[in-house]
């Protein structure tokens, strides 16, 4: 190759990746609001968060889930916390923001802050959340007594704790994807009335390959 050929593949190169990478996130995006924005929905309608609300999400991942349910509100400032820092970037989760805004045809008016925590604490201030998110995450917890104890200090009074969680057919049941122990419907609610809290709402909110997910909310007297 000459060299004013190699010099046009480069400059094509930097032009077309850019452009290959944008459609590569648009795509998972747009299938990440398809699978859960109903789901994200359903949450909000139970929850009722209300402009103001401080809002921490434990095992955030990439975060994208929140950013869906946030567009079911107004007002918000969300902490987003996860032991594994990789998981969350800034920039893509940016992106799903402008991306399920403009599929929801929403204003975004929230404040998104990220801490990382570990395995034993959130490293998130006490007494300071109106709602805690323990969304698909509840079986990671590897020290679970420590985890909610951390959970419901975080609580101003009155505040809630909103877990939805794949349920166990049976006890000793596994997840399938993360092979970690999953729960019984009267297991979380023993694990969160022990920590002195009080059950408001159970709902399914959906099904996935025949296991149902529901959802918890749990009120800090």
């Amino acid at each position: 190759m000459t060299r004013q050929g190699l010099l046009l593949f480069f400059i094509l190169t930097a032009l077309v990746a850019p452009a290959q990478k944008k459609p590569g996130l648009e795509k998972k995006l747009d299938t990440f609001w398809k699978s859960k924005n109903l789901s994200a929905q359903s949450i909000a309608r139970e929850v009722s968060f209300r402009p103001g609300d401080t809002i921490a999400d434990i095992g955030t991942a990439d975060g994208w889930f929140a950013a869906a349910l946030s567009m079911y509100a107004d007002s918000l400032t969300f902490y987003l916390e996860d032991i594994d820092s990789a998981v969350w970037n800034r920039a893509p989760f940016d992106s799903a923001l402008v991306h399920f805004s403009k599929s929801a045809q929403k204003k975004v008016s929230h404040q998104f802050h990220y801490v990382k925590g570990t395995e034993n604490a959130t490293g998130l201030p006490s007494n300071a959340f109106n709602k805690v998110l323990i969304i698909d995450t509840y079986h990671h917890f590897k020290h679970r007594q420590e985890m909610l104890s951390d959970a419901v200090s975080l609580l101003k009074p009155g505040g809630q704790i909103v877990i939805l969680e794949a349920l166990a057919r049976r006890p000793g049941d596994f997840h399938q994807g993360c092979r970690t122990p999953i729960y019984l419907e009267h297991e979380i609610i023993s694990h969160l009335q022990s920590q002195g809290l009080h059950l408001k709402t159970i709902k399914l909110i959906h099904k996935v390959a025949g296991r149902k997910n529901k959802l918890f909310i749990f009120v800090k007297k």
